[in-house]
């Protein structure tokens, strides 16, 4: 993909910007786009600006000015877009269904997860076309499995998900290719934390929980932000030139969909 340019969404810690450091380093030019403007200046710094390769765009997908901004500064900084990654996500309340049915923050995880991500693709459906180009989706496991009190972020995903089958069909006579990544458990911190909170529940040490979890995985192994953005990449490249409306699975044999 050297010298190919990709606009990434949801740069954060984790994925976002582990897929930005993965792409720079095979030579590709990189939009990032984010809410956090100052986290988006420290990755630039962190990276040495890639010798001028990298671009930064503080903005909402939620805001179609928003993501129409990002198509700008693309055009202007790189002159084309060879892939999307939608990776910005929203995770909505949590609780059961019918205890968060009432919070608006229902209306917020879907003008994220689904409408959001529809804006920013449409946004760059010019130079994706001119490229015959790639979108790729980043899922969630929680859209196929039962987690408690996710139910909101799941359903969205849902919806993500039954998007992506439909541009995959519609964006195919165009030349554009659209495939999703579902992730499971992902390491770092947030799950650190998460299994931090599970210990105390259960009255034992995090290191115990993280046990468990390594030994219910067939590969035992939880997968790192690098595993899910090489996964990415697969799908943003070449190598996956026959492929579209499909979902790649990176869990270490968690769920194994039908």
């Amino acid at each position: 993909m050297k010298g190919k340019v990709a606009v990434v969404s949801g740069v954060g810690p984790g994925v976002g910007v582990e897929l930005v450091r993965l792409f720079v380093d095979e030579g590709v030019k990189v939009v990032m786009v984010a809410r956090d403007g100052d986290r988006l200046r420290a990755i630039e710094a962190e990276l040495g600006g890639a010798g001028g390769h990298i671009a930064s765009v503080s903005g909402d997908i939620a805001q179609a000015g928003d993501c129409e901004a990002v198509a700008r500064v693309a055009a202007e900084r790189f002159g084309r877009v060879d892939t999307l990654v939608n990776n910005a996500f929203q995770m909505g309340p949590w609780g059961t269904l019918l205890d968060t049915v009432a919070d608006e923050r229902w209306s917020d995880a879907f003008d994220v997860n689904v409408r959001g991500i529809l804006r920013m693709t449409r946004a760059m459906l010019p130079a994706l076309e001119a490229s015959k180009g790639t979108v790729v989706m980043v899922n969630s496991v929680a859209m196929r499995t039962y987690k408690p009190e996710v139910g909101c972020y799941a359903i969205a995903k849902s919806g993500l998900q039954a998007a992506a089958r439909y541009l995959a069909m519609e964006l195919a006579p165009r030349g554009i290719r659209v495939n999703s990544v579902v992730p499971g458990y992902i390491d770092g911190p947030p799950l650190q934390a998460a299994f931090e909170r599970m210990a105390e529940a259960q009255g034992i040490t995090a290191a115990t929980v993280r046990d468990q979890v390594t030994r219910s995985l067939p590969l035992q192994h939880i997968p790192t932000s690098r595993d899910v953005a090489e996964a990415i990449a697969f799908l943003a490249s070449p190598r996956s030139r026959a492929i579209t409306g499909a979902s790649l699975d990176v869990n270490a044999g968690e769920f194994l969909p039908q």
